[in-house]
């Protein structure tokens, strides 16, 4: 009795698979996976706004449990001003802005229009831009999508948010949180097995 063949079942093997994941940034806690926080930049002020805050001096004054974590940051850029911008990174294949938007309100609010450009990756062209003009509908909506990018090449991206007070009106904008899709990888691992054969 010999041995007359060797075969092979399975070859030890290391594969990569990969599924989409949704990951939230919000306003004030940052990315869910990484902790990085958005970058918020202004000549003027930017107010990190919470349900409990209590900030009288505001002239803004949505209702805080409506908002991611019940946290959001707002901020008004006046007719004529140095646009006031947000940042934030990513590493994914999409990404999705949402922000809440001022329509008539009890108090008198000068600038309740929302005026918005984005920019992708450091390109000079905005990718889009968002412009909300207040209704006659009571007070604020909430959870409203101010900007999207879907199919960008996986890897490392950037948004800048920038809100823009335009000639003759200025910009109110409320940020709340935004979602991209990420792929989270994964490694299946294939155990090798030798198998003998006997032969006559």
């Amino acid at each position: 009795m010999r041995y007359s063949a060797f075969a092979v079942c399975a070859v030890n093997a290391a594969t990569a698979a990969g599924r989409l994941v949704n990951v939230t940034i919000d306003d004030t806690f940052g990315d869910e996976r990484t902790g990085a926080i958005p970058k918020y930049t202004s000549a003027h002020l930017w107010n990190a706004r919470s349900a409990t805050d209590g900030c009288t001096t505001c002239y803004a004054q949505p209702d805080g449990s409506q908002f991611h974590h019940n946290t959001w940051h707002d901020e008004t850029t006046f007719t004529g001003q140095i646009p006031s911008n947000m940042s934030l990174s990513f590493m994914g294949t999409s990404i999705r802005m949402y922000c809440a938007l001022a329509n008539k309100l009890d108090i008198k609010l000068t600038n309740r229009a929302t005026h918005l450009a984005f920019y992708l990756d450091d390109s000079a062209v905005p990718a889009s831009t968002f412009d909300h003009e207040p209704t006659n509908d009571p007070g604020f909506i909430y959870n409203q999508l101010v900007f999207e990018s879907d199919n960008l090449p996986l890897g490392q991206h950037t948004v800048v948010l920038s809100n823009l007070g335009t000639l003759d009106k200025g910009s109110l904008v409320l940020f709340d949180y935004a979602v991209y899709t990420y792929v989270r990888r994964s490694v299946i691992k294939v155990t090798s097995v030798r198998k003998k054969l006997r032969g006559l």
